[in-house]
Order: structure tokens, then C-alpha cells, then sequence
């Protein structure tokens, strides 16, 4: 009698403490998967509008992106895809013969690039032009990333456009409910409760604060922008002390035919495709040239510029930051350089 009791306590203490999770994942909801996020909301129709925003940080930046489109006063004639190494490509860095905006995500994988894509097809407004910041691992079929699952309406709709193969299947059982009783979730919603009240519009980039510029460009905090050498560096050897970021057990180019059928789509519907090639630390560049594990890395570059000449594609950049003099003091980490090399790359 006492064991039965014993586990209808355990039961009923186990579905309260449940319930309480879920309802604090789903009032206390940062990433908006629930809940009007007035602070993005706010952020995306200032950005929407030309306008610059400060203190951005920890936020679904896929879902951020289709919120800023739909505050576009005029839709954009060109824009940049990538990654955060290519978030640094300003309006003033490329050939646009209209607005532009940089459309790039942290993480980003080629599926990121398609669901983006599909905000624009779906509304029949793509652009006249699209810059693809490509890193080697979105032909990495093991680096895991499913972020872009959020926006999987867009990414189904433009599948059913471009692709030929059946690899690439949508996982229908991931969805926001499952976010109410994961636990990390729960943990980063406790340490951003007042983080998009911090969100601001300013004048001007010149303050200490991550930036989010008008045309999609960000810029980062003082202790970023303005670090030692010493401390990049420093950056640099942990970036490939452990694991190299994105890059582990890449065995086999994978998602070729995806990404082809992808670029075949953009052209024959008149879109000019540039890529752009983001140069690693070189600290970290000459390592994984060196290093048979990461030796797909080199072989991504080969096929993009073989790629890019067969389809005649602009191609810019390289992972190799030797090709363009790069050295420690023009990076911030292992993988991300300043700002204005992205410009020296572009022009």
C-alpha cells in the first residue's frame, strides 16, 4: 500500500513540476516560439524601415528574418546569404543596382540559404540578385544544424520548386511544442527574461553595443572590435584545441545535388548568383590544410570555383587567407575577420 502511494506521489509531483515548465517556456518564451516577442517585433519593423538597432542578442534569427521582410517598406533588389563570417558584407561593399539587404544567420547551412530564399519566392518578389557566402561545412551532412527547421513552410515550398533528388526529407515530428518542456530551453529563457528590453533604435553604429545596421550588416561590441592581437590569437588556437567547428567526421561532400538544383533554380529564374568565399584565421587555415580530417574543406573550394566557371558564377574570396595577405590582426577568432575584409574581398 505504501509503495502504491509512494508512486502516486512521485506521479503526480513528476506531472506538476512538468506543467510548471511549460507554462514558464511558454509566458517566459525568448525565442518567440509562443508568445508576440514585441521586442523583435519592434527591432524588425525599425530595420524594416532603414533604421539601426542596438543590444540584438540571443534570438531565433531565422524567424527574425521572415519578420523583417514583412516589414520591408521596398523589397530588396539584392541580398547576402551565409553565415555569421559573412554577416560583416555591407551595402557598400557590392555591385546592387537597388536595395540591398544581408539576409545572414548564424550556422547557416543550405537549407538556411533555400528557406530565405523561399520568404522571397513565395511572395513571387525574388531577387535580382543573391551574394551566397559559402562555408565548406554546408556539404557536411554531420555537422547536425536544424535550425532552419523553423521556417520549414518555406523551405517545402521552394523543395518542391528545385529539387530533383528525394534525400532531403522534412522532419514533420520537430515542432514548437516540444520546446515547452526541453529543458535548455527553459535555462536560456531564465537568463534572457529582460534581454529585448534592452533592444533600442540609435543613430548611428558608433556605440558600444552589437549593432544591426539598416541594411542587415552588423557590427560588434567595443571589447570585440577593438581586441588585442594577442587575444585573437588566443581565439584562434582554441578554435581548433578540441573539435574544429562544423567540420568533424566531414568524410564526403554531401548536398551537391541539392545545391546544384538550387543554383539551376535561381538562374533559369533570372536571379544573378555571386559566391563568396569567407577566409578562416590563419592560424586555423593552415592547420586543417595540413590535417587529412579536414581535407574536404580544400576539396569545397576546388568544385565551388570549378562549379562557378562551368555555370559563369562570380567567385570571390577563399578560405585560404593567404590568398589575400591576411594576417592574425585581421580576425577577431578562428573564423570571423573584420569587417573591412570582407570589403577587400568584394571590391
Amino acid at each position: 500500500m505504501k509503495n502504491k502511494s509512494f508512486s502516486i506521489t512521485v506521479f503526480f509531483t513528476t506531472a506538476l513540476l512538468i506543467s510548471l515548465l511549460a507554462l514558464f517556456n511558454y509566458f517566459f518564451d525568448s525565442y518567440g516560439f509562443f508568445q508576440h516577442n514585441k521586442g523583435l517585433s519592434s527591432a524588425a519593423k525599425a530595420i524594416g524601415q532603414g533604421k539601426i538597432v542596438a543590444g540584438l542578442e540571443n534570438y531565433d534569427e531565422r524567424l527574425f528574418q521572415k519578420q523583417i521582410y514583412h516589414n520591408f517598406e521596398k523589397t530588396p533588389d539584392c541580398i547576402a546569404l551565409g553565415s555569421s563570417k559573412s554577416m560583416m558584407i555591407e551595402s557598400n561593399m557590392v555591385t546592387c543596382h537597388g536595395k540591398f539587404f544581408n539576409h545572414s544567420v548564424s550556422d547557416a547551412s543550405l537549407e538556411d540559404y533555400i528557406t530565405i530564399t523561399g520568404i522571397y519566392a513565395k511572395e513571387g518578389k525574388l531577387p535580382k540578385k543573391i551574394i551566397l557566402g559559402i562555408d565548406a561545412w554546408i556539404f557536411n551532412k554531420n555537422t547536425g544544424r536544424g535550425d532552419w527547421e523553423i521556417l520549414k513552410e518555406e523551405y517545402s515550398f521552394m523543395l518542391s520548386q528545385i529539387s530533383s533528388t528525394k534525400d532531403n526529407k522534412i522532419n514533420d515530428t520537430k515542432n514548437n511544442y516540444s520546446q515547452l518542456i526541453n529543458f535548455d530551453n527553459t535555462i536560456y529563457n531564465i537568463k534572457h527574461l529582460n534581454k529585448n528590453n534592452l533592444v533600442k533604435v540609435v543613430t548611428n553604429d558608433n556605440i558600444d553595443s552589437s549593432i544591426k545596421r539598416a541594411d542587415g550588416s552588423i557590427e560588434y561590441p567595443y571589447k570585440i572590435r577593438f581586441q588585442s592581437d594577442a587575444e585573437t590569437k588566443k581565439n584562434a588556437l582554441n578554435y581548433i584545441s578540441g573539435k574544429v567547428y562544423n567540420l568533424e567526421n566531414f568524410d564526403q561532400l554531401s548536398n551537391i545535388q541539392l545545391f546544384e538544383d538550387f543554383i539551376d533554380y535561381l538562374q533559369k529564374h533570372g536571379v544573378e548568383v555571386e559566391f563568396f568565399l569567407p577566409p578562416y584565421h590563419p592560424i586555423v587555415y593552415d592547420y586543417i590544410s595540413k590535417n587529412i580530417k579536414y581535407h574536404n574543406v580544400l576539396n569545397v573550394e576546388d568544385y565551388l570555383n570549378n562549379f562557378a566557371h562551368h555555370h559563369k558564377i562570380k567567385i570571390v574570396g577563399s578560405y585560404n587567407p593567404h590568398k589575400y595577405g591576411l594576417t592574425s590582426k585581421d580576425f577577431t577568432d578562428g573564423m570571423h575577420s573584420k569587417s573591412y575584409v570582407s570589403a577587400k574581398i568584394l571590391k
